[in-house]
């Protein structure tokens, strides 16, 4: 039977702070992913112990012989990333796995995904909340659409969803382009949404894993700490 250990959350505690901690200490960290539930963490670490941690702060540790990881974990704060806008937002169609990988990659820099959402009454007043609170925008642009000029039904591409395409044009008069990537599924058969020169396109296929170097490289060269340039 597992056994299950408690301990509290320090104030502003991220997943990466929980690592930091573990593998301070001494821990293998053999596996992080978010819960199928999308309600926290999972780190697993060598040894067969499953550290939980959820968005409320809640941490719940499984498995056996859990007493250090739980000293580990109690220890005095790790030093926390610089301060500021730490939100990131993020558009997306539909394909929500892509999304959600996006979004753990994201957490795992110590990022805050945010994004516009259908229950938002006030469009243009969460437009302007997010130019206050973010400081970047993902784009991820899938073949949810096709579409083809007029005419020439030989020259179909698959697109993007307009909502996509609209509020990529919002991200682009908020932050500007160097401050915008758009993730692009599925190479040449997919139309850009935009041509605009300087706009960051991170092609992919698989899985939105495969864009997390050049993405990570943008990110940070936008002055925003991911800690690349840690230890």
């Amino acid at each position: 039977m597992d056994f299950l250990a408690r301990t509290r959350r320090e104030p502003e505690m991220t997943v990466d702070d929980i690592r930091a901690k573990l593998e301070a200490a001494g821990f293998e960290v053999a596996d992080m992913f978010r819960a199928a539930d999308n309600t926290g963490w999972r780190l697993r670490l060598s040894g067969a112990v499953l550290v939980c941690f959820y968005d409320t702060g809640r941490i719940i540790l499984q498995g056996q012989d859990t007493a250090a990881v739980h000293a580990a974990l109690e220890a005095g704060a790790t030093k926390s990333r610089a301060s500021g806008p730490r939100k990131v937002f993020v558009v997306s169609g539909d394909d929500l796995v892509a999304r959600t990988e996006l979004e753990w990659m994201l957490r795992r820099w110590g990022l805050e995904p945010t994004s516009l959402t259908s229950s938002d009454a006030d469009v243009m007043d969460r437009i302007e909340s997010t130019r206050r609170e973010a400081q970047f925008a993902v784009v991820i642009a899938t073949p949810d659409d096709e579409g083809h000029e007029r005419g020439h039904s030989e020259k179909r591409l698959f697109r993007a969803r307009q909502n996509v395409v609209l509020e990529l044009g919002m991200m682009l008069a908020l932050f500007g382009t160097a401050k915008v990537a758009v993730l692009v599924k599925g190479g040449s058969g997919m139309e850009r949404p935009s041509e605009m020169e300087g706009l960051v396109y991170i092609p992919w296929n698989e899985s939105v894993s495969e864009t997390q170097l050049r993405l990570a490289w943008q990110i940070h060269s936008q002055g925003i700490d991911i800690g690349l340039n840690d230890g």
